[in-house]
């Protein structure tokens, strides 16, 4: 919806002759600025002129916005329907390989919300793991000093008090859907998952999302996907992306880099 806006300021305040104008004259510049056209999309780090047809898919839209209802966006700058839609896409391949869905760092759950709606989850033959603390990221001796400032930041603005009653009752009509409550990565050694399909890892420090590879990895069946929430996000999560690029070296692997910000692992 605020793409929509967005798409209908641009074509009131730059009618299509000025657009064109501008574009004409950008490319005679080298490309040296970015002009978003009425029909482009420009939100969570994003800017792009490419076709987004799924910003017109009802299905989509309308499990994305059953992802917000938590609040879950209440303090973040934006939307963030580009990445949502890659996690169905991903999510939605998966279903055909062998194993259930993880989710480590649910937060107020849009993104898994968004996924159980967008597949009709009931339906699928398979479990959805939703993993976390449900009252923000542990501060303690494990997170890195360059780590320990965004954390509590996000800590204070987006996961805020203890909110797992919530999220057990919003997911109370799926009854696939498993909630479990614990720190990563004591919590993953009392659950017994055998394989894995999809795996999305959000939890916004190196030592919880590695410490869960570590563990979860030799789970997930071949062809199956791993998707990295915050792999490029920005400069404030560059020690991620370090530990994963040494993880990923390690273990003989490549990550995907994409211009949401996630990573994606294709398990071979």
């Amino acid at each position: 919806m605020v793409n929509y806006f967005k798409r209908k300021l641009i074509q009131f305040f730059f009618p299509r002759k000025i657009r064109n104008f501008f574009l004409i004259l950008n490319a005679i510049l080298n490309n040296k600025f970015f002009i978003i056209s009425s029909e482009g999309y420009c939100d969570d780090g994003l800017a792009t002129n490419h076709i987004v047809d799924f910003l017109r898919d009802k299905k989509f839209i309308n499990s994305y916005n059953a992802g917000k209802r938590n609040g879950a966006l209440n303090n973040h700058s934006g939307d963030i329907h580009y990445r949502a839609y890659i996690a169905c896409f991903c999510a939605n391949y998966a279903k055909k390989i062998k194993g259930d869905f993880v989710e480590c760092g649910v937060g107020k759950g849009i993104m898994a919300t968004t996924i159980v709606n967008y597949l009709n989850f009931n339906k699928l033959n398979k479990r959805f793991y939703l993993i976390d603390t449900y009252e923000g990221i542990p501060i303690d001796k494990n997170l890195k000093k360059n780590e320990l400032n965004i954390a509590k930041i996000l800590n204070q603005g987006h996961f805020e008090g203890n909110y797992y009653k919530i999220i057990k009752k919003h997911f109370k009509k799926y009854s696939k859907v498993k909630i479990i409550k614990g720190k990563i990565p004591i919590i993953l050694k009392k659950i017994n998952i055998n394989k894995i399909s999809f795996l999305h890892l959000d939890m916004n420090n190196s030592y919880a999302e590695i410490s869960a590879a570590k563990i979860l990895f030799k789970k997930v069946s071949k062809g199956g996907l791993i998707l990295l929430d915050d792999y490029t996000n920005s400069e404030l999560f560059r020690e991620l992306k370090n530990s994963w690029d040494k993880y990923a070296i390690l273990n003989n692997f490549n990550i995907l880099s994409l211009p949401t910000g996630q990573g994606l692992i294709i398990k071979s």
